[in-house]
């Protein structure tokens, strides 16, 4: 009998360490409402800041003296456009006390786990960055072309999060450790050397979205796309300027990516391959 339990749990035990869907935007309202109930709200000109009774006022106060100018600064850099889903006005944060992925919802809101916030790596002008390049440009679901390229909407929201942080005296670090946009290139290539950083490469500069990225296998992959994506988001800009980035949002995904193919006379292939090279990544 002691055998027969013994192979059901070695069964068994595959399954339960196996990759599991994350979703964490579900619990949104759950957050918002125990906010509203037992936490505290803080007003700056740009912001709107929600803490948990956790965070204490003088540190709550500390952090959106950071944050208004912060995303005052995200508003310079990327400016306000016509297909912007966000209308320029104040961001709202969420700062929540249980345990998720930070996330923007492109509604001018966005939550942060309380535990990056401690451990000074919120992606605080990174999910920002979501807000104002959120697009109310879109195409009809279906085919390979109908949807945005990940790389380039988590890219463009670390490089422009990096460059005001620069502007306006913060640090933004980031859940994946790449506080300088300088430091990507050696970042990236160390990560995409390892088994598993190898696996995200192909995915850097193409429309391919890792189904892992959205997994409880995300911790393992995701810093070597997002620190790559940042590299190559870096490298384009330096070469056509970061204007010809943002403007790219206001396409629906299907025109965005055939502007990509043939952005400013080269094809998308052929700048990837550039910065592969730069890079020495094989």
């Amino acid at each position: 009998m002691k055998t027969a339990i013994i192979v059901v749990i070695l069964m068994l035990a595959p399954i339960a360490a196996a990759q599991q869907p994350l979703d964490w935007a579900k619990e949104d309202g759950n957050r918002v409402a125990a906010l509203e109930k037992e936490g505290f709200r803080l007003d700056g000109e740009h912001v709107i800041l929600w803490c948990p009774a956790s965070l204490a006022r003088p540190d709550a106060e500390a952090l959106l003296k950071q944050l208004d100018p912060g995303v005052a600064g995200l508003w310079r850099r990327v400016g306000t456009h016509e297909w912007q889903a966000v209308r320029r006005g104040r961001i709202t944060y969420y700062l929540s006390d249980d345990a998720f992925v930070a996330h923007a919802t492109g509604r001018g809101a966005v939550f942060v786990p309380m535990a990056r916030v401690r451990d000074g790596r919120a992606p605080l002008l990174h999910e920002a960055t979501h807000e104002l390049l959120a697009s109310t440009r879109t195409d009809p679901a279906g085919g390979p072309r109908s949807s945005r390229p990940l790389w380039l909407t988590e890219g463009m929201p670390d490089y422009i999060a990096r460059l005001v942080a620069a502007d306006v005296g913060m640090k933004e670090v980031g859940p994946f450790d790449t506080p300088t946009i300088a430091g990507a290139d050696a970042i990236c290539t160390e990560r995409a050397r390892t088994p598993d950083g190898a696996t995200m490469i192909p995915s850097v500069g193409t429309n391919e979205r890792p189904a892992v990225l959205f997994t409880t296998d995300r911790s393992r992959f995701a810093p070597t796309f997002y620190t790559c994506s940042l590299s190559l988001v870096s490298y384009l800009a330096s070469h056509v300027g970061l204007n010809e980035l943002i403007d790219l949002f206001g396409y629906g995904p299907v025109d965005m990516n055939a502007r990509l193919d043939r952005f400013h006379g080269k094809k998308l292939s052929d700048w990837r391959a550039e910065w592969l090279q730069l890079l020495k990544i094989g």
